[in-house]
């Protein structure tokens, strides 16, 4: 009988195939078995100077990337925001929206109306009749105007109309913290909380989108992203987003460096604290600095924070990360993906207007 000359081969490439399957890690297992948005999404605003930043950068997501919060959403062709006439929302989306997601954007004006409630069934009536297969609609109401019989309604029926359609539907509902948000939660397809992040170095604001939906797999990284906003001379504006790691940027930056090694008493020297504060700056985090889901720093991270700490003894620069962070300052409009998966523009490091975070992290 003839030998099998493949044999080894086929053997060795086996064994990398299983090894390769063995340390994927469980976060891109996740990612990867996750069905996409089919429902409306809620997300609830608890400041109301967030709303216009907010809209532009979830939107902005979907039309590049297909995501919101970490869940895939299906291809939208245009996504049309219904605002009030009398509001001024729509006008602060168009600043704050990247100039090549402009394009696919529409605003429809509700006339003669100071607000309008996509949850009450005059309101539903009117969302209903922009909604088209491959096309998303956006809507903003203000959770004093809402009836929670008339809201839980119309959701019922608009889950349903939607997931039938095959459109989309996004309503943001500014709120504050002390409003009881939960009940909408049973009712939403998806239901995303959006809060303000301290933003790292350069960045003009963050925000932090939180997929409630998603609360089972925060621990392993995902359903909870940071997304920074960038503004360049010209005033255009950018997003990055990556995993969320703490709320306070110096708690981000003293992670960063723990993941790549630095001792407690490198990180409180350098950025001017004690070591208790720095430990405690990591008892309440959710993913430790060492963990075993496979959560780094952020590509190019590095580069920004080096424009305010010397690193170069706690947090050695290496090629992937510099190579990285050096392109995405050479050429800023180029996208980049992010840990998150999710595909960003890279934002300009030198022109941005951000402030340099205070130090303790505490």
């Amino acid at each position: 009988m003839a030998s099998n000359s493949n044999a080894p081969n086929s053997a060795r490439e086996s064994g990398i195939a299983a090894t390769a399957q063995a340390t994927e890690l469980p976060a891109t297992q996740v990612r990867t078995n996750m069905k996409s948005a089919k429902r409306v999404v809620v997300a609830t605003v608890n400041d109301p100077t967030l709303l216009a930043m907010s809209i532009a950068a979830i939107t902005g997501g979907i039309v590049r990337d297909r995501i919101i919060a970490d869940l895939s959403v299906d291809p939208m062709s245009a996504i049309t925001i219904l605002s009030p006439s009398a509001s001024r929302v729509s006008e602060a989306v168009k600043t704050f929206t990247p100039k090549d997601v402009q394009a696919q954007l529409q605003t429809a004006m509700i006339g003669h109306c100071n607000s309008f409630d996509p949850f009450c069934p005059e309101g539903a009536h009117i969302l209903k009749e922009y909604l088209s297969p491959g096309k998303c609609v956006v809507a903003h109401v203000e959770y004093k105007n809402l009836t929670r019989d008339a809201a839980t309604g119309v959701l019922a029926h608009l889950n349903a109309l939607v997931e039938q359609m095959g459109a989309f539907v996004i309503i943001f509902v500014v709120c504050t913290k002390k409003q009881d948000t939960a009940w909408l939660r049973a009712y939403a397809g998806e239901f995303v909380e959006i809060s303000k992040c301290e933003p790292g170095p350069s960045a003009q604001g963050a925000i932090v989108l939180t997929n409630v939906n998603l609360a089972d797999h925060h621990a392993q990284g995902i359903g909870r992203v940071m997304v920074e906003a960038f503004v360049d001379s010209g005033g255009t504006y950018t997003y990055r987003s990556e995993p969320f790691i703490a709320e306070r940027a110096v708690v981000r930056l003293a992670w960063c460096m723990r993941n790549k090694g630095a001792k407690i008493e490198q990180i409180a020297k350098l950025i001017g604290c004690n070591k208790s504060n720095v430990s405690r700056g990591f008892e309440n985090l959710l993913i430790q600095p060492n963990n075993a889901v496979g959560m780094k720093p952020p590509k190019g991270s590095r580069a920004r924070w080096a424009t305010v700490y010397d690193l170069d003894e706690v947090w050695p620069r290496k090629a992937p990360d510099a190579g990285v962070a050096d392109e995405a300052m050479k050429t800023p409009d180029s996208p980049k993906t992010g840990d998150s998966g999710h595909a960003v523009k890279a934002p300009p490091m030198a022109n941005g207007t951000g402030s340099v975070p205070s130090n303790s992290p505490s």
